[in-house]
Parts: structure tokens; C-alpha cells; sequence
């Protein structure tokens, strides 16, 4: 907007942008790796949250598949494998607040609440501790402030689905601060069957998570991460392409080869009916991290870190009405890891010394 009578001048304002690509927070340009770094409020302008599926839009080079069971398979710079195993690792390791979630199944809510997300291409195991060949991707959540602040949004779509998300944040007293942050959706079957008159894929999720942040001296802090979602959305339906009989003239083919595909909508598919499709899955996580300054040049940092997770959902592969491939899937992953390390800062050299751990089972 120009004011008539007034002369203005036109200057390019560029913001520092800090990351901690190196576990330490530094101006993205003085870091020697290649990284994609975005704002979560760059994201929520976009419609980019959640979890990493919506990075596909923001990152060159970043690829994202799901399989049947729900796993998602990254790929970075197409450096990937693609397992959908509830068990399967990925090249590509995913982490909030630089503790991991060392499965990519674990990693659908990563995103609520971010104050940004990093993406740093090429093998992170030595810093991350994961054997991450292809990158790493870090959400870093938005923290607790000293003053109090609220927020919310409510988003809806033309199938129905109604997205909504809020925050409060705020000291408990003189050394604690804490956030607390939920999202909701629900709604938006989008799927309809041609033979049964019947809709799928509406979605019932809930997020949350909170975060305690406690300084009780100026040398030592607290930071709490707990965090839980439980998913009960609707299994989507494959789409049927075509029958390739595997022996011919048996009794089948003359039933499939009746079938006429769906027609070029992305939102026509079939399934069986009288079938639950509603997935069970849920996952609670907990990490402290610990930071003591043990002088003005050293620091030794402890990040604890617990992930639980379940699945179980019934799919339907065949892409029809027909009782032909269903699959009763179930899962379940307990991991634990911890992280020491000693990081100083020495004027003209920089160190870091630690270890990670991790089982799960």
C-alpha cells in the first residue's frame, strides 16, 4: 500500500534462519550439509501438517508411498526401501525434538504444533544415532513461553472432514512453563462403492501433546515431551484394475472377468460389505531431556526417550465386492533409547562427544 503524497523507499528484509541440523542452534547458512528448513506456520498456511506425507510438496527430492498395512515408505533423494512391515525401518529416520521414532509407522502425527521441520539430506547416522543412509527429517515442536497465549483453527473440505486444532501455553510458576496442544479430525468419507451404495475412508483421529519445560537454576533445565494420538479412521479400499488369472479356465475367471473397473473418479472403489474397516491404532511417547551447563563451554545433554505402539485394522486388497483377499493385520512396538553427549564450545574449535541406545522389540 502506497500513501498518496509519500515518497517510500523499497529495502529487502531477509530473516536469519536458525537451525540445529548439527544439534546446535546455527544460521542455515553456516551449515555445511544440505538442508530444507520451513516454518510450522509456513506449513499451516499450506495445509502442509500432520506428519512427513505432506513434505512430498515442500522437498525436492522427497518421495512418499504407503503401503496396504498403512506404513509409510520415505525415499530422499531416491535412497529408500520399500518394506511394509510394521517392523520396517527406513532410510530416512524421522525425529521430534531429536528424539527418534526409529519405525516410519510411528511417525503419521510428527507434525502437530511445530515451530519448524528440518529435512537433512544424505546419511545422519553419526549425529542421529539412526541408521539413516538417505536423511533425517526433525520436528521441532513449539515451546512454552513465559507469557500467556492461546490459539485455534477449524479447516473443512467438500467430502465433510472438519480439522481442528488449538493451543495454550503459559508459565505454571516462576521456573515452570508448559503447552498444551490437541488436533482433531473428523469426517470426510470420500470413497463409494458402485455396487453397494455404501461410503468409506471417514477419519476419527485425535492428537495431543504436552510439554513441561522446567529451569531451577540457570545451569540446569528440564524439558518434558509427553505425547499420545489414537487413530479409528476408516481402512481406504484399493481401486480394481484388472483380473490376471494365475491358472486359467478355473471357475474365478468367469466371475472377475465380469467385473468392470471403476470409472476414472479417484473416489470410486468397492469392498466388501458387512465388514468392519475401522483401524485401531494408538501410540504414546515420552522423552525428558536434560541439559546441565556444566560451564559457560560445556554442556552435557541427556535425552530419554519411550515410544509404545499398536495397530490392528482389517484391509481389503482385491478392489471389489467379491470375499476374496482380506487381510486381518495386528502389530505392536515398544522402544526405548537414550542419548548422552558432551558438546563444548572452545572459541575457535567446536566438539561433541556421546552415544545413543536403542532397543526395541
Amino acid at each position: 500500500y502506497r500513501q498518496p503524497g509519500v515518497k517510500w523507499d523499497r529495502k529487502t528484509v531477509l530473516e536469519e534462519i536458525t537451525v540445529t541440523a548439527q544439534k546446535r542452534e546455527e544460521n542455515i547458512n553456516d551449515v555445511p550439509l544440505t538442508v530444507t528448513s520451513a516454518t510450522g506456520d509456513y506449513l499451516a498456511e499450506r495445509g502442509l501438517g500432520n506428519g512427513p506425507q505432506s513434505l512430498v510438496q515442500l522437498v525436492p527430492g522427497f518421495q512418499y508411498t504407503e503401503g496396504f498395512t498403512g506404513t509409510p515408505v520415505f525415499t530422499l533423494r531416491g535412497i529408500g526401501f520399500y518394506d511394509i512391515n510394521y517392523s520396517a525401518g527406513s532410510t530416512v529416520a524421522v525425529y521430534t525434538d531429536e528424539t527418534p521414532l526409529p519405525f516410519s509407522v510411528m511417525t503419521q502425527q510428527a507434525g502437530l504444533d511445530i515451530a519448524r521441520v528440518e529435512v537433512l539430506k544424505g546419511p545422519q547416522g553419526t549425529l542421529f544415532g539412526q541408521n539413516a543412509t538417505g536423511g533425517a527429517i526433525n520436528y521441532i515442536a513449539a515451546r512454552p513461553t513465559s507469557s500467556f497465549e492461546a490459539g485455534a483453527r477449524v479447516e473443512g473440505n467438500r467430502f465433510g472432514l472438519i480439522e481442528t486444532e488449538g493451543y495454550v501455553r503459559g508459565p505454571v510458576s516462576d521456573t515452570v512453563k508448559a503447552r498444551l496442544a490437541l488436533r482433531s479430525e473428523q469426517g470426510g468419507a470420500w470413497q463409494e462403492s458402485p455396487s453397494h451404495n455404501e461410503e468409506l475412508g471417514d477419519s476419527d483421529v485425535l492428537v495431543g501433546r504436552l510439554l513441561l519445560d522446567w529451569q531451577p537454576t540457570d545451569t540446569l533445565s528440564f524439558a518434558l515431551n509427553l505425547n499420545a494420538w489414537r487413530d479409528r479412521s476408516d481402512v481406504p479400499a484399493t481401486q480394481y484394475a484388472s483380473f490376471l488369472p494365475s491358472v486359467a479356465g478355473t471357475p474365478v475367471d468367469t466371475v472377475y472377468a465380469g467385473l468392470t473397473p471403476p470409472s476414472k473418479d479417484n473416489d470410486e472403489a468397492d469392498w466388501t460389505p458387512g465388514n468392519n474397516y475401522t483401524r485401531d491404532s494408538e501410540q504414546f511417547q515420552s522423552a525428558l531431556r536434560i541439559d546441565w551447563d556444566i560451564s559457560s563451554a560445556l554442556t552435557l545433554t541427556s535425552i530419554s526417550n519411550y515410544v509404545d505402539f499398536s495397530d490392528s485394522r482389517l484391509v481389503d486388497t482385491d478392489g471389489t465386492y467379491l470375499d476374496n483377499t482380506l487381510f486381518d493385520l495386528e502389530g505392536k512396538i515398544e522402544s526405548v533409547s537414550q542419548e548422552l553427549r558432551l558438546t563444548g564450545d572452545l572459541g575457535q574449535m567446536k566438539f561433541m562427544v556421546g552415544a545413543n541406545y536403542d532397543r526395541s522389540e
